[in-house]
């Protein structure tokens, strides 16, 4: 039936230069405090389980530019032991998305 699901249907803006909350929504979905996250310095980190991926998310704690070399390094410091070639990387301006296989991680977790 068209029509039928308009009512569900959700736009992600990405917001102008002057609005960086409507242009990071969308990546903050989940990112409030709790014992999945926390905090490294001026960066906010999020764990979140995912299908067969844990996906951790980095940004910065005043919601400014971050880039991919400041989010490597809380990564780093998140996943010690952890092999590069296990992480995956989706970079954005306003946050770091890292993705790791479940099945692997507690085998190389340094704790």
């Amino acid at each position: 039936m068209p029509g039928a699901n308009a009512s569900r249907r959700t736009v992600w803006r990405h917001g102008s230069e002057g609005e960086p909350q409507a242009e990071v929504a969308p990546q903050l979905a989940g990112l409030e405090p709790n014992a999945f996250g926390g905090l490294v310095g001026p960066y906010r980190y999020q764990f979140e389980g995912e299908d067969d991926l844990l996906h951790l998310i980095v940004v910065r704690r005043d919601l400014g530019a971050l880039e991919p070399e400041e989010g490597q390094s809380v990564a780093a410091f998140l996943l010690e032991g952890v092999p590069q070639s296990l992480i995956w990387l989706k970079p954005a301006r306003l946050s770091q998305h890292f993705y790791l296989g479940h099945d692997v991680l507690l085998e190389s977790l340094t704790l």
